[in-house]
């Protein structure tokens, strides 16, 4: 009986990685996206920022947006939803489970470890052991909701000072 619970335990295991909604990549560009996703549904732009473009996609019941740096990605941000909205339908965040999280980590690894390096009430930090990214799982009520994760040379380039 243990192994046959075993055994249904993995494959939905598996079956919830496999089934996983594709996911963005840090340094893919907007055709990429393109390819992978469809055109964006809403592209937002900083005024005055010409080659910083915040690009919203959704992939079944799963909300991405990826900032696009100089047409690269910088930053994925991840929002699990209760259903794909209909008609205009207002967004209602679900929990985000640590088994989706853990799938979309685990593709934005490229071929580097994640170390979870704290966890509060609030959020859950993880560093890249190839130390080229960081991600953030947000909390809301202790309940994980969002999963954010950031390229860190675009992280230090915005704590540069610009130059004039």
């Amino acid at each position: 009986m243990k192994n046959i619970v075993w055994r249904l335990g993995v494959a939905a295991m598996l079956l919830a990685v496999g089934a996983c909604p594709a996911r963005a990549r840090l340094g893919e560009t907007a055709g990429d996206l393109q390819k992978r996703f469809g055109p964006p549904l809403k592209q937002l732009k900083q005024p005055g920022a010409t080659d910083l473009v915040q690009n919203q996609y959704l992939n079944h019941d799963l909300l991405i947006y990826v900032t696009l740096y100089r047409d690269t990605s910088v930053v994925e941000h991840y929002l699990k939803l209760t259903a794909a909205p209909v008609n205009g339908a207002p967004l209602v965040v679900a929990p985000l489970p640590r088994e989706l999280a853990t799938a979309i980590l685990q593709a934005a690894a490229a071929g580097a470890q994640w170390r979870q390096m704290s966890e509060t009430d609030v959020d859950m930090k993880f560093a890249r052991d190839d130390q080229k990214a960081l991600a953030v799982i947000l909390k809301r009520d202790r309940i994980p909701v969002e999963l954010r994760i950031c390229d860190i040379n675009f992280i230090k380039a915005l704590a540069e000072p610009r130059k004039n």
